[in-house]
């Protein structure tokens, strides 16, 4: 009733010649994005059409507040922003007549009338103020008055911190002085800010036995905004710039030193601001110019208000005037675009220097106004499409493999990497492959596709028109002989790095890469396998 033949185990399966089987390796999309390193990708923008464009921006104070004032003749900014008057009050005490004293501030004192005491105008350590919103201070008045009575002061036509036009302090005879707050008053000279000083007896009515001895402001004033008046002008107002440099190194971890670089229209902006109330006329031509420091030497930068005028030679200059701040909340800013910054870019500079100095011209009359937090600042802001010719660009990512086949192979009698590319990117590229047995660990063996040397662009790119803009994409089946070696080693990998080397060139006929036009949207789909023609033992014999 028993078999009298081997067991299941004692069967051997002889090798199987001429076996032929797919392996599948790759299978994706691939978009420009996926190339770029990821700390690259923040400085990335995306418009709603899927162009891309990388923005960079860099600010510099070159003026500090205590610069600003400085160039306009201070000595700080403790003098610029507190105000003094003499006192009105010489020699002897003044009487308080029945109807009260008044002081008034004002900016013309010629122009007011004002009797027992002066028209008074307020003065910085520059020149009289028109205009001051107080942080700190008070106004002080010493004064007598008899027992019993009241002393009454009343600071009128003023701005009062939650938006009063008078502001009353009143006090009895047991004091022999009184104050003012002045935080968050505001003086408009203009509107003749009075202060008026009165006395009543017990029964309220008006006295005229009280006198004044003293009036003035606390020494501790400050103000975080004033406007100065100049009468005679000032022609001599200015400050040097010293040289700053900004690092514009970019796309550098992109495309590395010795990559070549065509740029399509970037836009380079370089702005000044103005807070104060005068204009500026910068001057980039003196104490070391404007300059990009590049590999081929350094170039000489100059700007416009137009970006129509940035190839138009007559149209650029190294001096940039800044119209007049409007008010104390908004600094002016210029709007001006680097010349010739196509050029400038493709020479790959590492930075950009500037210097030079700025000049405020008043004339007489003016009032300019200033806060106590002004500076000048400079603004560089780089703004580079993906429209760009380039070489040099290499690409590598990695994967897991784990095909665990090739024990099984007793011969390899042909093997084919097959690829299809259907590339609907701008770019050129080579195809290799690093074989490892694990992520960090050494290289085994590499595949080049379709057996093509280095730096032939066996990978073609999509279909483009004059100005690097993709009409259609290529489509392209690529065939490479494998040794029996490369696919032993490839199907043993632990770890596959894939190597891309792009270039992007629209007319490879020029001396220079030729603008493509690369957008969010643009994919390269890559599908790859392995046809093996073997010999294989399905016993495992290796």
């Amino acid at each position: 009733m028993y078999a009298c033949g081997p067991t299941l185990d004692e069967i051997v399966v002889p090798p199987i010649e001429n076996y032929k089987v797919g392996v599948p390796i790759l299978d994706g999309d691939i978009s420009f994005t996926d190339l770029i390193p990821e700390d690259e990708l923040s400085d990335l923008e995306i418009a709603d059409d899927s162009s891309m464009y990388f923005e960079f921006d860099t600010a510099i104070v070159i003026a500090t507040t205590d610069d600003l004032v400085g160039a306009f003749g201070s000595g700080g900014t403790d003098d610029f922003f507190s105000v003094d008057f003499p006192n009105p009050i010489t020699g002897v005490s003044l009487p308080i007549p029945s109807q009260g004293v008044t002081l008034k501030f004002t900016s013309d004192a010629s122009t007011c009338t004002s009797t027992p005491l002066p028209c008074v105008e307020l003065q910085n350590d520059v020149s009289q103020v028109s205009y001051i919103r107080f942080m700190q201070g008070t106004m002080d008045v010493d004064y007598n008055v008899n027992a019993g009575e009241t002393f009454t002061m009343v600071l009128s036509n003023i701005t009062g911190p939650n938006g009063e036009t008078s502001l009353t302090v009143t006090q009895g005879s047991s004091q022999t002085s009184a104050s003012i707050s002045l935080v968050n008053v505001e003086f408009q000279l203009s509107d003749t800010p009075t202060l008026t000083m009165s006395v009543t007896d017990a029964s309220g009515n008006p006295s005229s036995s009280g006198t004044l001895t003293d009036i003035g402001m606390s020494t501790d004033n400050n103000a975080d905004r004033l406007r100065v008046l100049f009468p005679s002008g000032l022609s001599s107002a200015g400050f040097d710039i010293p040289q700053e440099s900004i690092e514009t190194d970019y796309l550098t971890e992109i495309f590395p030193d010795g990559a070549e670089i065509t740029f399509q229209d970037p836009l380079i902006n370089f702005d000044f601001d103005n807070p104060i109330g005068t204009g500026v006329s910068i001057d980039l031509s003196v104490n070391g110019g404007v300059e990009a420091v590049t590999p081929n030497g350094n170039l000489p930068l100059s700007f416009t208000g137009s970006i129509a005028d940035t190839g138009t030679v007559s149209q650029c200059s190294q001096i940039i005037t800044v119209a007049a701040a409007t008010d104390f909340d908004n600094a002016a800013r210029t709007n001006k675009f680097m010349c010739n910054a196509s050029n400038i870019m493709s020479n790959r500079p590492t930075e950009m220097r500037f210097a030079g100095r700025a000049n405020y011209n008043v004339g007489a009359g003016d009032e300019v106004f200033f806060t106590n937090d002004d500076s000048v600042k400079a603004y560089f802001t780089t703004r580079i499409p993906l429209h760009i010719g380039f070489s040099g660009m290499t690409y590598t990512s990695g994967s897991d493999l784990n095909l665990d086949f090739s024990s099984e192979l007793d011969d390899v009698n042909s093997a084919i990497l097959r690829s299809k590319v259907d590339n609907g990117l701008p770019v050129d590229g080579t195809l290799k492959f690093y074989i490892k047995n694990r992520e960090r660990g050494r290289t085994i063996d590499s595949i080049i596709v379709n057996g093509n040397q280095d730096g032939q662009q066996v990978i073609k790119s999509a279909i483009v028109d004059d100005n690097g803009v993709v009409i259609e994409s290529k489509e392209q089946y690529l065939e490479t002989q494998l040794t029996g070696d490369q696919v032993r080693t490839l199907l043993n990998a632990g770890y596959l790095d894939i190597s891309f080397d792009l270039v992007g060139d629209a007319d490879s006929t020029t001396d220079y890469p030729d603008p493509v036009l690369i957008k969010k949207n643009q994919r390269m789909n890559l599908q790859m396998g392995l046809l093996l023609d073997a010999t294989v033992d399905l016993n495992g014999s290796n």
